[in-house]
């Protein structure tokens, strides 16, 4: 049985969201970037793109949503990436050159 209540899941799922948007999107990106065979100057400037924290566009469309929480889960999701992209970002850059 799971005894974690919905503020801990909320939490963990924040987690795995951001992870999957610093770490996972520059993965893809790389795989992405080697297949298509790009192009060096190309290349970096979509692992670094692929880097960048979520965007507000997503907060918007989610306070647009009618589903209860989803707005704060995307607000702290931005919120997130953003300030760990101040780590984030400086090691992509130094990985892609």
């Amino acid at each position: 049985a799971n005894d974690a209540g919905p503020h801990e899941r909320v939490r963990v799922s924040l987690g795995v969201a951001v992870m999957m948007r610093l770490i996972m999107g520059p993965l893809i990106a790389l795989v992405a970037v080697r297949v298509l065979g790009l192009e060096p100057q190309i290349a970096q400037g979509v692992m670094l793109q692929s880097g960048m924290p979520t965007a507000l566009q997503a907060l918007m469309i989610s306070d647009g949503a009618q589903a209860p929480g989803l707005a704060a889960f995307v607000r702290s999701g931005v919120l997130y990436t953003t300030l760990l992209c101040i780590i984030s970002l400086p090691i992509l850059v130094s990985l892609i050159r």
